[in-house]
């Protein structure tokens, strides 16, 4: 989806290898609602470089189901999850060698990701804030569930912020670092 591109599910299945969510000069969306599925090897909410692009993904209820997820890739990328819906990276497809199931904010444009009272779930590791800003916010019941470590800030530029805000919210880890 590229270029004021706009991807709108309410029901139904896509699956793609590579499903990227803006790449080029402007903003790209896709919307899942309830009853929307999507499965790909490699989802990316992101720009394409310095040029201005950016992704915005909003899942509604419905599934993205990845094995490797980059949001804030090469450019500006949002993930917003909401009203129960399901997203996963479940590895091992790897972009690059030691690459995590789950980066946000891979480059220095950044990338977001809002949890609200829905679940994402990452088999292996997750790092927020590789080399640039990455932002996850967990609200309204919301649960993040990574089985190997969080990284927050993970190699020099990165900065990663993590945050939980309301009792109802879970966080299960299998390891972290910050």
């Amino acid at each position: 989806v590229d270029d004021f591109g706009a991807l709108q599910m309410s029901g139904g299945i896509v699956t793609a290898t590579d499903l990227t969510v803006g790449s080029m000069t402007a903003e790209a969306t896709m919307t899942l609602a309830t009853a929307a599925v999507a499965t790909d090897t490699l989802g990316q909410a992101t720009g394409f470089r310095s040029s201005g692009g950016s992704g915005l993904v909003t899942i509604n209820g419905g599934t993205w189901e990845n094995q490797e997820l980059l949001v804030g890739g090469f450019g500006a990328g949002t993930l917003i999850m909401q009203s129960g819906a399901t997203v996963s990276a479940t590895g091992p497809y790897q972009v690059f060698a030691g690459a995590p199931a789950l980066a946000v904010g891979y480059s220095s444009a950044g990338g977001s990701i809002d949890i609200e009272g829905s679940v994402l779930s990452v088999t292996g590791d997750a790092d927020i804030g590789y080399a640039g800003a990455g932002n996850l916010s967990i609200s309204a019941g919301g649960s993040l569930s990574v089985t190997g470590t969080l990284d927050a800030g993970a190699i020099s530029g990165g900065s990663g912020t993590l945050s939980v805000s309301d009792s109802g919210a879970v966080m299960t880890l299998g390891d972290y670092i910050v």
